[in-house]
């Protein structure tokens, strides 16, 4: 008897101490589910999230609100939650100020409420000016609205960073940093010029193809991730010959992907989003670069820019080359050229009518 009440006491205690440490079912079912099953959820999850009632508008501001969204298709899953919350925030404001559409809106009553908006989104008003600006001229565009929105009238502090640049000086003393007789080597050499002489982002240089690079005239075709747009540009001899030493010589053979560039750590897998950064990142302590913060792969781009602006280019040249949507998108870039001061105008000719002292 004494020895049934042990045994049925021991197995008690393997029943309790296996269910405490063996996940529940659920959790179990969770983790075998397929990921990209869990994807969708989280996606659909997040987007009924924003876009359910955090800023109520009527059907009629809905319905503009719905159609333009539907337009920025070439944006990314959080640009286009700022800028449906952004046209969902000015609807409602007109609302409020008891403008049932935007016939009935003048230019004076327009600029009150987007100045306005300083006080309640102080960090993000330089955002919220531009999407703001983006939209009336959708709505010209559609004939909704015959109201230029005037950018330049809005005293707005735009919070553009300043991003450092590298000089040529470190960019040489990186390139030769780079081992060219690995194949680490050879990939680091080839993704520095790309980034150097063509301007590309990272994203755009992870996802370069075979069939991006015509080798007969020597150009680069990129569809940018950023603007989905397409641009062509020329392909130094120099990045060109980096380029193709890595796919001859440095690229596996039996990879089953278009991209060009392959992970090291693993080779049947294209490059990551990170390593562009890891890269610049281990050349810099090679070449005993001195690391300054904020500056990083974004800042080759920048370095480009900045060195065509020195040489005279002319901005609509290099806003071509940087695949920019836009004249004014280019002024961060060019932004960190020290010789800017000298385009500065002096007071000559201009008649002085009274002075301030502080």
């Amino acid at each position: 008897m004494n020895t049934t009440l042990v045994f049925v006491i021991a197995w008690v205690l393997i029943v309790a101490c296996t269910s405490l440490s063996v996940p529940s079912w659920r959790y179990r079912f969770l983790l075998l589910r397929p990921k990209q099953q869990d994807k969708r959820q989280k996606d659909s999850l997040s987007t009924s999230c924003f876009f359910a009632v955090k800023i109520v508008i009527g059907p009629y501001y809905t319905r503009i609100h719905d159609a333009y969204c539907s337009t920025q298709t070439h944006l990314k899953y959080k640009s286009k939650e700022f800028v449906s919350y952004t046209v969902r925030k000015i609807c409602r404001s007109l609302e409020l100020h008891d403008i049932q559409d935007f016939s009935a809106l003048s230019i004076d009553k327009l600029l009150e409420i987007v100045t306005s908006f300083k006080a309640t989104n102080p960090r993000s008003i330089g955002r919220i000016v531009l999407n703001i600006g983006h939209f009336f001229e959708y709505l010209k565009a559609e004939g909704i609205s015959d109201i230029v929105f005037p950018f330049s009238l809005l005293h707005v502090q735009q919070r553009y960073e300043k991003i450092p640049c590298y000089s040529k000086h470190e960019i040489k003393a990186m390139l030769q940093a780079c081992d060219r007789s690995t194949i680490s080597g050879k990939r680091s050499y080839a993704i520095i010029l790309l980034a150097v002489t063509c301007g590309l982002r990272q994203c755009d240089i992870q996802r370069l193809t075979l069939q991006s690079i015509d080798w007969h005239d020597y150009e680069l075709l990129v569809l940018q991730e950023k603007t989905q747009s397409y641009v062509t540009l020329p392909l130094l001899s120099e990045t060109g010959n980096a380029v193709a030493d890595y796919i001859l010589y440095a690229r596996p053979k039996t990879c089953g992907y278009e991209q060009i560039f392959a992970s090291a750590s693993n080779p049947s897998q294209p490059i990551g989003p990170s390593v562009c950064k890891h890269i610049l990142e281990r050349l810099e302590e090679k070449a005993s670069i001195q690391v300054i913060k904020k500056r990083g792969f974004h800042s080759l781009r920048r370095s480009t820019a900045t060195w065509l602006a020195e040489s005279g280019t002319p901005v609509t040249t290099i806003v071509q080359i940087l695949g920019q949507n836009g004249m004014h998108t280019v002024d961060k870039y060019i932004s960190t050229n020290a010789k800017m001061r000298l385009c500065c105008l002096g007071f000559k000719g201009i008649h002085l009518e009274s002075e301030v002292y502080r």
